[in-house]
């Protein structure tokens, strides 16, 4: 499997102060959990998890955009130089799961390499 390198993700409200707080920084290895709520074309609602883990590249403003208010909302770009991990869970149901650090790719069907890592002495 290639490397999963520049991953990229933005976030709206990420602050300067909050991003220092969470000691969020290039070359920093960070976790990043979303949660989100969807809901397909019939109405039913449905919940979607996707988890990153990895070493941060950058951590660049991208500008501030106004909120009709006085105040401006600020977006970060999060560039990830080598993803360690990444998945994505919709509504239970997992829909990958890929961890380069031990090998393991689920696309939603299990394991894709386990018996590759059986068959070369591998856990």
């Amino acid at each position: 499997m290639e490397a999963m390198t520049d991953a990229k993700i933005t976030l709206k409200g990420a602050t300067p102060e909050l991003l220092k707080a969470l000691g969020v920084h290039g070359g920093k290895k960070v976790a990043v959990n979303i949660l989100d709520s969807m809901e397909d074309g019939a109405g039913k609602a449905y919940k979607i998890e996707h988890n990153w883990s990895g070493q941060l590249k950058s951590a660049a403003e991208t500008g501030a955009k106004s909120t009709g208010s006085d105040s401006a909302l600020s977006v970060r770009e999060l560039v990830f130089s080598a993803l360690d991990e990444a998945e994505k869970i919709v509504n239970g149901s997992v829909e990958y799961q890929c961890n380069a650090i031990t090998d393991e790719y689920n696309l939603g069907d299990g394991d894709v390499m386990a018996t590759h890592r059986r068959n070369t002495g591998q856990p």
